[in-house]
């Protein structure tokens, strides 16, 4: 069981009993707070037990669909992943991240956080940092680089939380080392923008477009205390950013001339025919 998913389907499911419409919660009283109910639902999601574990083991998205009216509302996943703890409202570009991830909602497919929080700056690749979390405008260009860097540690089961020591020749000679090719640091990044390519491409195929790429609208939400109060991601404005440093089409697709140019000529194949 993943921690995030199951504390943001539990989140989900609370909000549901809340407003009432979550009724068989096999007698549990679901409440923000009540850490003893919380960690038995646990054990019921766990064991798929009948009735409301069973409704909850395969993710918010899903339990959505069976409880209907208009528990979608709560919902707070991008392409059925939950969402992290981490706010997008204080950091715009991991808002963008969550949104065009190949995985949904995650954190770490990328290395955008890390970035942007300020914990790691990449200057050999255009990432020398720091930039302010709250700002939307020129986002775009940050997340497609880290989602090529993101890619490289990711193929090489890098640690995110040690590649935070690590700077972007520190990665390309570990690389050069483990494999005997004689990598330049612009290889690297190619490599990466491949990978990366690949699975959207990938999802492509099974149906991903546009409105696909999108934040909760729970997330849109400014808060009105904390430090990102009255604070939102302008997610349009970084979207739109975004497909043109992508090269997508209005569809969410890379274009074919993209993907001929990174090798990936048969993807393109599929995706527009020959």
């Amino acid at each position: 069981m993943d921690t995030i998913s199951c504390g943001g389907t539990i989140a989900f499911a609370i909000e549901c009993a809340e407003a009432g419409i979550l009724k068989n919660t096999n007698g549990l009283k679901l409440s923000f707070g009540d850490a003893d109910a919380i960690l038995k639902l646990v054990e019921m999601i766990a064991k798929r037990d009948k009735g409301i574990g069973n409704l909850l083991a395969d993710g918010s998205k899903k339990a959505s669909k069976k409880i209907g009216k208009e528990s979608e509302k709560f919902l707070v996943e991008v392409k059925g992943l939950e969402v992290p703890m981490h706010d997008p409202r204080a950091f715009h570009g991991l808002g963008l991240e969550y949104a065009i991830s190949n995985r949904g909602a995650c954190h770490v497919n990328s290395y955008q956080m890390f970035v942007e929080l300020g914990q790691a700056f990449y200057p050999e690749i255009g990432l020398e940092g720091p930039y302010e979390g709250m700002e939307s405008m020129g986002k775009a260009r940050i997340v497609a680089i880290t989602q090529n860097l993101g890619s490289i540690f990711n193929s090489t089961n890098i640690c995110s939380l040690l590649g935070i020591s690590f700077s972007a020749t520190d990665i390309l000679n570990s690389l050069s080392y483990s494999t005997g090719f004689n990598y330049t640091l612009e290889d690297m990044m190619k490599i990466g923008e491949r990978i990366w390519y690949l699975k959207r491409g990938i999802n492509n195929l099974l149906g991903i477009k546009r409105q696909d790429d999108r934040l909760p609208e729970k997330i849109l939400i400014p808060t009105t205390e904390g430090a990102a109060a009255g604070s939102v991601p302008d997610i349009e404005l970084m979207l739109n950013e975004f497909y043109k440093i992508r090269n997508f089409d209005k569809e969410g697709r890379p274009k074919r001339e993209k993907l001929e140019e990174l090798g990936l000529g048969s993807l393109a194949d599929k995706l527009y025919g020959k």
